[in-house]
This record gives structure tokens, C-alpha cells and sequence, in this order.
């Protein structure tokens, strides 16, 4: 069964750089990937998203783009309105409380969780981890990847891209969500 997970926000907030990391950590658990980022001319600031879909072979993606993501990460309000009305029934949304406000009567067929991932980031480094906090809550939400091996491929995702600094506040703010309780 094909899984998919859907970033969505403004440009700076990591969401291409969180879903790319998403589709390090399956193709590192031998998962067909498939990552569609969608963003315009403006690298901050404007509208960003980014959808990751997998399945555990022998399956086969036949189509990369979003279909109904299963889980959204929502890092503001523009991102739950826009993207709502394509998700699976009972999808899970976890929604920056730290950038706006939603109201859950209008979305009846949601699993909205509030998170306030901004001051989670800031608290072990670094808001711009926002996305990370929020991959950690997906994980433990979903079950789809246990904490450790996600750690592991973290950690093996940004020495690939050379960027060993962003290691260790990362992996704090991913274990800052996925251990967050509401």
C-alpha cells in the first residue's frame, strides 16, 4: 500500500529539505520513493510544499504526483486550508500552532494535532528545526519507521549533503517530537 506525506508552508521553513529527508530515511529502508517538491521563483517567503510518496517493494508508483497524502505537516494556516480538501478520510495534520489558528469543525474527516513546533525547534537550537519536530511526531503517530533508524538515516542524509553541522540540532528536534505529548 502506497504511504504518502505532504510538507507544506512558506520557502525557508525546510519543508523541501524535510521531505527529502523523509525520502532518504524509505529508500534506506529499501521503499520505491517518489519526492515532487512544488515551490515558485521565490526561495523564501512564498508558497512551498513538498510530497513524498512510498511503498515497499514489490509495489510500483505509477504516478509521483500528490494524490491523498496520508499524514500533512502544515507549517501554516495557507497550508491546512489548500491542502485539506485533497487528503485521505482520518489523514493526520499536524498544524504549526506557532503561525496561526485553525478551526476544527472545518475539517470533521481530519486528525488535526496543534503543535507549536517553532518554540519546540527553538528550544533545543533552532526554529528553522520546525520540520524535524514535526517529522518525529508523524513518526511516532504513523509507526511507519522506528525513532532509531530515523536518527540513523538523519544522520546519514546530511552527511551526504555535506552538511554535518545541521546533524545534531535536527535529530534534537525530531526526538523533541516525536517525544511531544498533547
Amino acid at each position: 500500500m502506497i504511504k504518502e506525506i505532504l510538507f507544506s508552508g512558506f520557502g525557508g521553513q525546510g519543508i523541501v529539505t524535510g521531505a527529502l529527508c523523509m525520502a532518504h530515511i524509505c529508500i534506506q529502508d529499501g521503499m520505491d520513493v517518489t519526492n515532487m517538491p512544488q515551490y515558485g521563483a521565490e526561495q523564501r517567503g512564498g508558497a512551498a510544499s513538498s510530497d513524498t510518496k512510498f511503498v515497499a517493494p514489490p509495489g510500483e508508483i505509477y504516478d509521483p504526483r500528490m494524490e491523498h497524502p496520508d499524514v500533512l505537516i502544515a507549517l501554516t494556516e495557507h497550508a491546512l486550508a489548500h491542502h485539506a480538501k485533497v487528503l485521505k478520510k482520518d489523514a493526520i495534520v499536524l498544524f504549526n500552532t506557532d503561525m496561526g489558528t485553525y478551526d476544527p469543525s472545518k475539517y470533521p474527516n481530519l486528525k488535526i494535532y496543534g503543535v507549536p513546533c517553532l518554540a519546540i525547534g527553538d528550544s533545543v537550537g533552532t526554529s528553522k528545526s520546525a520540520n524535524f519536530v514535526m517529522m518525529g511526531l508523524a513518526m511516532k503517530l504513523t509507526g511507519w519507521f522506528t525513532r532509531d533508524f530515523c536518527v540513523e538515516q538523519i544522520e546519514g542524509y546530511f552527511r551526504q549533503e555535506h552538511r554535518e553541522k545541521l546533524i545534531d540540532v535536527n535529530i534534537r528536534a525530531f526526538d523533541a517530537g516525536y517525544n511531544y505529548t498533547f
